[in-house]
């Protein structure tokens, strides 16, 4: 298992997502999880990934580490902020640069770097966000690569086999950023592939089917649609799994575009035989949004209202004893609900939008 420590970055759930996809089992914690005796005792985790953050390390609140966890007996690769704290804990130094580095980057790398990263996984644009930077290295690392800036981008400590890299190798736009997650998990962490996606589908409903019969056998489930993709998909699976036991209800908000309600609902019955229950709440929504002009506050008000009108028309049906809703990652990001650290780009109504019952 590769554990991914979550100091407030927001691609941390892309981070988790990419390590996934590269076949290993991984488990995502807060920086205050780090420190339990249990995660130390672990002997499952091969290696450990420090995600970025919003933070200095100079920060009277920053996240820190334990350094038994920077000992030796775990890889260990630190991203961004992850980078700066473990140099920092180490005796390095951090310091401000003149100027932030955020956006594309290219990368300038020794011979040396070629020892522990093939140099594929080098090549190519990489991407930078950041303030601080690493500007004295502890001691027994080295400099594999710097930025165009100059700056400290790769150090590594090879004998403990810990290594930090200043830019994000799991966001696209870092063109080889997976090959190098991939290349830390299999050839430094030696972590054996666990899966394929051959299988996906059906574990995804199989898992479906044991979670939500497990919930109660008589008691019927509902399930959010709003007319997209992710919640589309979400009451695609759930229904092969558990049949007429779900319940769709497809809000009518006023919002979508012209005759797209009607469209979408035949779409929903005849194409996906999906068991849909149609709301027109057009009216309620249009009301409680009217002279709001703040979008944060709108997307608020769209998920307690979305709520109030599921609690309502749940009554409808048996005994319910779950909500589906289909959610992505990168609204869950968005949104900081993964992390304490984390900073808010903006509520989606479907996460941070809803009410806490």
């Amino acid at each position: 298992m590769i554990l991914v420590v979550d100091f407030g970055s927001q691609f941390t759930e892309v981070l988790h997502r990419v390590v996934r996809d590269a076949g290993a089992q991984v488990k995502v914690v807060s920086a205050e999880q780090f420190s339990s005796p249990e995660l130390k005792a672990n002997s499952n985790i091969n290696g450990v990934i420090l995600s970025g953050g919003p933070h200095s390390v100079y920060e009277n609140e920053a996240p820190s580490i334990d350094p038994y966890w920077l000992n030796g007996e775990r890889p260990v690769l630190g991203i961004c902020y992850g980078m700066q704290l473990m140099a920092h804990v180490l005796g390095g130094k951090v310091g401000k640069g003149s100027k932030a580095e955020y956006g594309p980057a290219q990368l300038i790398y020794g011979t040396e770097t070629t020892e522990f990263f093939p140099p594929e996984t080098l090549e190519g644009q990489v991407w930078m966000s950041h303030g601080d930077h690493v500007s004295h290295l502890p001691p027994g690392f080295t400099c594999l690569a710097k930025s165009h800036d100059d700056l400290f981008a790769m150090i590594a400590q090879p004998e403990k086999k810990l290594f930090g890299i200043q830019f994000h190798p799991e966001v696209v736009h870092s063109e080889n950023g997976k090959e190098l997650i991939k290349h830390f998990i299999h050839s430094i962490c030696a972590v054996r592939i666990t899966k394929s996606d051959s299988n996906r589908l059906d574990t995804a409903e199989s898992l479906l089917k044991q979670q939500l019969t497990q919930l109660d056998t008589h008691g019927d489930i509902i399930c959010a649609l709003s007319g997209g993709v992710d919640s589309t998909v979400a009451a695609t699976l759930v229904s092969r799994a558990i049949g007429d036991r779900l319940h769709c209800i497809f809000v009518d908000t006023g919002l979508l575009r012209k005759n797209e309600f009607e469209s979408t609902l035949t779409m929903y019955r005849e194409k996906l035989k999906l068991n849909v229950h149609a709301v027109n709440a057009s009216e309620l929504f249009l009301d409680r949004l009217k002279n709001v002009s703040d979008p944060e506050q709108k997307r608020k008000i769209i998920g307690a209202t979305f709520i109030d009108v599921f609690e309502r028309e749940s009554q409808r049906f048996n005994a319910c004893c779950a909500l589906v809703q289909g959610t992505i990652a990168s609204d869950v990001i968005e949104s900081s609900h993964s992390s304490a650290h984390a900073q808010v780009i903006k509520s989606h109504h479907n996460v941070g939008g809803l009410p806490e019952r």
